[in-house]
This record gives C-alpha cells, structure tokens and sequence, in this order.
C-alpha cells in the first residue's frame, strides 16, 4: 500500500454519530497535542449523507492511513462494531476493501456491500505527440 491513501467510509448515521461522539471524549480527555491531532484529522474527513439521511461516507484524499495512529483505532474500532463499507486506495493504486452488511439479527444491508464504484482514468496526453 502507498504511502498516502484515499480513504472511503460508510458507516449508518448514527455509527458516525458515535465516532464524533468518541472523539469528542478522546480530545477532552488528553492532553493538548492529541486534541489537536483528533480534530485537525476528523476535520479534514468530508462527509456526504446518502439513502435518505441513513448513511454517512467519510472521505481523506492523500492522507497516512495507518492502523497504529490513535485516530485510525479510534475509527476503526467503533466502525467495526456495526455495518460498514471501508475502501482504502494507495498512491501505488492497490486497493484495500472491507464490509460488514448482516447486522446481528442477520438481516442483510445491500447498502454497505461494495457501494462503492472504483474506476481508474487513464488519459493520452496529447501534448507528446506535438514534439
């Protein structure tokens, strides 16, 4: 995997509800450096709400994904619990992809398998046949 990822999480709504929740108490809790690292990383998520306000994605372009962070376990772990879509794509272009689509009651969420369309554009540059 690259050194700097694209990172895609969905997770249900109120999964991420208890992300920030756990955050929130993570930052109060340590001391001023880690609040600054926990904020400054879920900060630069951006979130889109998708299936009518049921789910949330969380989305980091060319950021270090790297599962012994505190923010990384942080997310991971509580993500983990529920229904989740996870895609990781490395500068490199390998990918790495994990879900969870039963809930407990075995009920399956089509929504959190493989929601995630993956393609890679590759464009002639055109400026090379004028040399």
């Amino acid at each position: 995997m690259g050194y700097y990822s694209s990172v895609y999480i969905a997770v249900p709504s109120s999964t991420y509800d208890e992300i920030m929740n756990e955050a929130s108490k993570k930052i109060y809790a340590e001391e001023n450096e880690k609040h600054c690292r926990y904020v400054r990383f879920l900060d630069t998520a951006k979130v889109f709400t998708v299936e009518d306000d049921k789910v949330k994605i969380m989305y980091w372009d060319d950021v270090r994904w790297y599962c012994s962070y505190e923010e990384v376990k942080l997310i991971n772990s509580t993500m983990r619990k529920g229904l989740f879509a996870f895609l990781r794509i490395g500068e490199d272009h390998t990918t790495e992809y994990d879900c969870r689509c039963m809930d407990d009651d075995d009920v399956y969420h089509p929504e959190f398998d493989m929601p995630f369309n993956v393609e890679i554009k590759v464009k002639w540059n055109d400026d090379l046949l004028l040399r």
